[in-house]
């Protein structure tokens, strides 16, 4: 006898992933991951070259906090449909749009920790 697996169609409701507290619909999902790019490009104009106050530190890490978690439910949800089911097109284009994206914003937010540990030291003292 050979098991066969099951798409994310054939599987019963209950034995699948709600992700209903993080995204109600994929179009709040899409919304999410245009903010976590915007505040990314948010933090990198607002704070590059500009960490050189405690007040612009921390303003800056407290928005960097927000990114981190609207990134990491974007991030989740897509995992978490491709964990479901790898045949399904749109749960891989989902999770590569999101990688695509955390590399982006990657890239912009990369200044935050050398910017920092480069900064004057009675800066960092409170």
């Amino acid at each position: 006898m050979t098991k066969k697996l099951l798409t994310r169609s054939e599987v019963n409701v209950l034995d699948t992933w709600d992700l209903n507290p993080l995204f109600t619909s994929d179009e709040e999902f899409e919304i999410a991951l245009k903010e976590v790019s915007q505040l990314a490009l948010d933090i990198e104009s607002t704070y590059k070259d500009h960490l050189d106050t405690p007040d612009s530190i921390n303003a800056c890490l407290d928005q960097f906090k927000v990114l981190m978690e609207k990134a990491y439910r974007v991030a989740t949800y897509a995992s978490l449909y491709v964990s479901e089911d790898q045949t399904n097109s749109t749960n891989v284009q989902r999770q590569m749009k999101v990688g695509q994206a955390m590399s982006v914003f990657g890239s912009k937010v990369s200044f935050i920790s050398s910017q920092i540990s480069q900064a004057d030291p009675e800066v960092l003292v409170l």
